[in-house]
Parts: C-alpha cells; structure tokens; sequence
C-alpha cells in the first residue's frame, strides 16, 4: 500500500545537511513533510511537489511527516558522485554512493587486508533512542577519545532525519558516522556492519564504535517480528571479529506494557534465541526491589544460568546531559521520566571505564 499525491510548499521550516523540513498544503489541509536535497533538490516556497502520504494515512510512528518524492518544478535531476555501490536497490529512489570498501576509497587497502577488531569495545543497541546516553557518557570518561557511529537499516535509512547526530557531529562528540547496509548518509557508507567496524577500528582509527539503528523500530507482537533482533546478530558479528561486543539493555519500569517493563521481552529474546557466545550483561545499580524484578525475570528464562550480570554505579543523568541543547527520549518519553532505560545505556560505558581504572 502507498498514497501519492500532490502538495505545495508553503513554508521552508528548517535546512541542515541532507534534509530540509517544510510545510505542504494538500487537499485542502496543512502538513508536514521531510525532503532530501540529494534525491530532489533544494525546494522553495511555492514549489508544487509529489509527497508520499503513506506514514501519515496508516498512522505511523514517523513522527506525522510526509516525503518529497519529486518537485514538479523540474524536468529532471542529477546527483552525482563518485561511487558505485547501490542503495535502495531496485527501487525508484535507488541511488550510488562511494562506499568505504571500494578502490576509490582510500580505506579500500586496509579493508582488503584487515579481518579483525582485536579487542575493539562496540557498544551495540537496539533503539536509536540509546545513542545520546551512550555518546555523552563515553565523551564524559574518555573526553580525548574518539568514538564512531555505526547506523544500521534496522529503523529510517536515512541519517540526516537524527537531530541528535547532527548536533554531536557539529560539537564533535562523534569523530565519524558510517551508514551500513541500505542506510546512507553518514560520513561514509558500508556495505554492511562487519565491514563498516573493520573502517571504524583500522581505518577511522577510533577507539570504539556504537552500533545502532536509525529512528524507529519495526515490532509486530510475535517473538521475533522485530528490527531489535539485530542487536544480537551484531553481537555475533562483533565476536566473530574478536572485538569486545557492550550489549546496551532494554530496560525500562515506566511503560505500562508489561511486555516491556523491567528487561523488555525484545532484549531477553536477543539474549535467548540470537546470542551466540556468553558475555557478560552490565547493568546501572538500581533499588533492590527493581533488582529482585529483573532477577526473577532472568529466572524465569534461565537465563541467570547463562550470563553473567554485573551492576555499576553510573554519573547522574542531569549531569551528563545538562548541556544539550535538547532533551533525550525514548518512545516520547523525557529521560527524568524513564531514567533507567538511559541509565542501562550508560552502565556499560561506566563498565569501560571502571575496568581500565583498575588496570
């Protein structure tokens, strides 16, 4: 199912790199939409233009936006780069880009040879909502550090629709972004994550990665009809790689869903049906009724048999996002709201760091 239809920009409400973010008038009615400059243009008020309605018709969680996908205005386009590997492949928006692992690249060489992350930390979530708590801790016990964005295609493909990526770009709290698999935008495009970890450590030189999704994530209520799956695919990837694989948690004691509430029941099917290795699981030091819940819910899936959990003390979360010029969430939730979710994002960079300090 896809709705088209036609629509006039009426206001140009915000440009930063990639995207620009306007209102449209259609049928009558006011509504947002976002449009990509590299597949479009740059639109102007006044411009009539083709938008694709279909988030909004079904009421999905995209944030109530349209797309652009043509402006009327122009008889053709042209976008050109150097690359030749596609994204979005067979489909109308099917694009080439310079991905990392070809000649024209100046990593191609290192990633010819390179085959492993020796001991390279990869922080690796589920929900893009994770990024803020995991960044601004990393910048807060390693200030000198460089730290890389790995994007997958679990959630939206492009980058450029993260506010938060922009504004830790721009300040330098991100030394890169990489755009795997089907996703793009990023400072550089992989083929795929192993390949995207490999530029990362070797050829980005950093000194640890965060693996997330874009905004959104697919669920369906089945036991493994999620896009979080891949947090454990990842896992194994990293592992493969012989990198140190951070597992983020999903944990949250705010959403009255009972399927998510304590460990969601997406992070404890990670755990039990896609994790290939044992490793250990950190978690925030929490109140020991809250500690007794999520015990009894690992007891319940024996899973206290096969990992081994760790809790550690984690900085406030004021303190480490007192300077943003926005307030994190998650499932449009404030962090003060569900301080857990962002605390269990924290603890294993707190682990990190925790275990170099006693070195």
């Amino acid at each position: 199912m896809i709705f088209l239809k036609k629509a006039k920009v009426i206001e140009i409400k915000e440009s930063r790199s990639g995207i620009q973010e306007v209102l449209v008038e259609l049928e009558g009615k006011k509504g947002r939409a976002y449009s990509f400059p590299q597949f479009v243009g740059l639109l102007e008020e006044g411009d009539e233009v083709i938008v694709n309605t279909t988030a909004c018709e079904l009421n999905l969680g995209s944030g109530g936006y349209h797309f652009v996908l043509w402006n009327l205005k122009r008889d053709s386009w042209v976008n050109k780069n150097e690359g030749h590997i596609v994204k979005m492949r067979y489909t109308p928006l099917q694009s080439a880009f310079l991905s990392i692992e070809e000649k024209a690249s100046p990593y191609h060489e290192i990633l010819k040879e390179k085959e492993t992350i020796e001991g390279f930390p990869v922080f690796i979530g589920s929900l893009h909502s994770q990024l803020a708590p995991v960044v601004m801790a990393y910048k807060h016990f390693f200030p000198d550090r460089k730290l890389v964005y790995i994007m997958t295609d679990g959630g939206a493909l492009p980058l450029s629709l993260s506010y938060s990526v922009a504004h830790f770009r721009q300040r330098g709290l991100l030394e890169a972004t990489i755009t795997a698999g089907q996703a793009f935008g990023g400072d550089y495009e992989a083929v795929n994550v192993a390949s995207a970890l490999i530029a990362a450590c070797h050829g980005l030189k950093a000194d640890a990665a965060v693996v997330l999704m874009g905004p959104g994530i697919t669920g369906t209520e089945t036991k493994l009809g999620f896009s979080g799956l891949e947090q454990g695919e990842i896992a194994n990837i990293v592992f493969a790689l012989k990198g140190k694989a951070l597992l983020l948690p999903r944990l949250q004691f705010s959403d009255r869903r009972m399927r998510h509430y304590g460990f969601s029941h997406h992070f404890l099917t990670v755990l039990k049906r896609v994790l290939l290795f044992k490793t250990k699981i950190v978690l925030p030091e929490i109140e020991e009724d809250k500690k007794s819940y999520l015990l009894r819910q690992l007891k319940k899936q024996n899973l206290d048999q096969n990992f081994e959990f760790e809790f550690v003390r984690c900085p406030p979360l004021e303190s480490l996002f007192s300077n943003l010029p926005f307030t994190p969430t998650t499932m449009g939730r404030p962090y003060y709201q569900e301080p857990f979710f962002f605390l269990a994002a924290v603890a294993p960079v707190c682990y990190l760091a925790k275990g170099e300090n006693e070195v």
